[in-house]
């Protein structure tokens, strides 16, 4: 195999290390159920405000608190201190009495205070001072150019095999 066809074939590696870290901060919620020990990862709504994520949409109350706690995107470590941080100082970003990562165990949503949305309690076998249930499940979205890096490698790959 000549060295230009080594390079060749190497290339959609290269490209997928490349677009590898476009993804990290998906990892997340995946982190935040391991860290808190929770029974599903929250969903990317918990940060996000739409369900796809992506830049400039982490502007949730418990988002900006995770950021002020030290939070850096695509930094896996720095979320695990966060949430440590917000822990220890019983930040509390819906203004309810409890805690965001109480809030987060138990099951609700640390944005939302009680009565936002259906009303305190209804239906939801809620007390005083717990917020809206949390959505849980991995709803992110992947790598916003991963469909972008297949299609190139699928066209480097018919093309590579047109020349051979």
């Amino acid at each position: 195999m000549t060295r230009e066809a080594q390079m060749r074939s190497s290339l959609p590696l290269l490209l997928l290390a490349l677009a590898a870290p476009a993804s990290a901060t998906n990892r997340f919620p995946d982190a935040i159920r391991d860290t808190l020990t929770l029974a599903a990862p929250p969903a990317c709504l918990l940060c996000h405000t739409s369900s796809g994520g992506g830049t400039g949409t982490a502007t949730k109350p418990f988002a900006v608190s995770m950021r002020a706690a030290g939070l850096v995107p695509f930094n896996e470590p720095s979320l695990e201190a966060a949430l440590a941080q917000l822990d220890a100082d019983g930040t509390d970003s819906d203004g309810d009495g409890v805690g965001d990562i109480d809030e987060l165990t138990a099951g609700t949503d640390p944005n939302a205070p009680p009565g936002a949305g259906e009303g305190e309690g209804e239906g939801q076998g809620q007390g005083e001072g717990v917020g809206e249930p949390v959505q849980y499940g991995f709803g992110c979205t992947s790598a916003p150019g991963m469909p972008l890096v297949v299609l190139a490698l699928l066209a480097l790959t018919r093309r590579a095999r047109r020349r051979c």
